[in-house]
């Protein structure tokens, strides 16, 4: 099996939105990736956390991400062609128009 890395991007503008629900409407927003997670089973490695905020580090200095990542995911799958599979009717999706999910195939280092 080969790990992939799930990367949520929404808008900034969306995890304000996010973080101002009351509790109820988050319960029943996390009640959905739940049972994503449970469809997908043992292809699950790790939930991840969401993100905010960030910043891009270069020799040159740092400055603030113009990146909209949201949060992060690690599945497991043969192929990306499965792994794609996997994602699909996720629950980020269905969140809001501008919801995306980008997936890359994680290679174990040299010598590992």
């Amino acid at each position: 099996m080969n790990k992939y890395l799930v990367v949520y991007h929404a808008p900034a503008s969306f995890n304000e939105k996010m973080a101002g629900m009351k509790p109820e409407e988050m319960n029943a927003e996390m009640g959905k990736w739940k049972v994503w997670m449970e469809d997908i089973g043992d292809a699950m490695l790790d939930m991840g956390n969401p993100l905010f905020g960030g910043q891009t580090v270069k020799k040159s200095g740092n400055k603030n991400s113009a990146r909209e990542v949201s949060g992060y995911s690690m599945i497991q799958a043969k192929s990306m062609d499965a792994a794609v599979e996997l994602l699909q009717g996720h629950p980020h999706l269905e969140m809001d128009d501008s919801c995306s999910i980008e997936i890359h195939e994680a290679a174990p280092a040299p010598g590992q």
